[in-house]
């Protein structure tokens, strides 16, 4: 899966409280979505560098990139998943690819949008989805391990969530 869905199901105290207040919800379930594409991106930077569990690349890849395809390439980087940094940028909001949307009155899913990225200069193939280029690396499909993007968040991350609902929680009562 190449998003993340959040469900407050378990949280029916914050929908009473909010009585029907439906637009400080979905105020609080996208800046909920933020804070967990917040924390996914982190994570994503510090597991590129090696810091984490990501399996590292081949010494070949490594090599290519920092050679470049026949002459010396501008920016090339041997960090994982930031070839060229199509997904990194996607995790950030407003973003090409970025996604996060309400689902019915108590989901929120994030993650990378069904839309298609821009191809490299002189690619012939049709350039595809960012979410199934991310699918490919999330679930390790063809050639490439799997590398997960999106994971239970940490507990500073669900921290920030809760101080979220608290805040959407007060808005609501004062708006509702």
């Amino acid at each position: 899966m190449a998003d993340a869905k959040m469900d407050i199901t378990g949280l029916d105290n914050l929908i009473n409280t909010l009585k029907g207040n439906t637009r400080a919800m979905a105020a609080g379930m996208h800046d909920i979505g933020v804070v967990y594409m917040s924390f996914t991106r982190r994570r994503y930077i510090k597991f590129s560098r090696g810091g984490g569990d990501w399996k590292a690349l081949k010494p070949a890849t490594v090599k290519r990139r920092k050679k470049g395809k026949g002459k010396k390439a501008k920016g090339a980087s041997a960090k994982i998943l930031v070839d060229t940094g199509i997904l990194l940028n996607a995790l950030s909001p407003g973003a090409p690819g970025y996604m996060n949307k309400m689902i019915g009155k108590k989901k929120v899913r994030v993650g990378f949008g069904k839309t298609q990225h821009k191809s490299k200069k002189g690619e012939k193939k049709k350039p595809m989805t960012y979410q199934r280029l991310a699918d490919i690396h999330q679930r390790g499909l063809g050639n490439s391990p799997a590398r997960e993007i999106f994971v239970k968040p940490d507990r500073p991350a669900l921290r920030r969530m809760r101080k979220v609902l608290k805040v959407t929680i007060e808005k609501g009562v004062k708006t509702g």
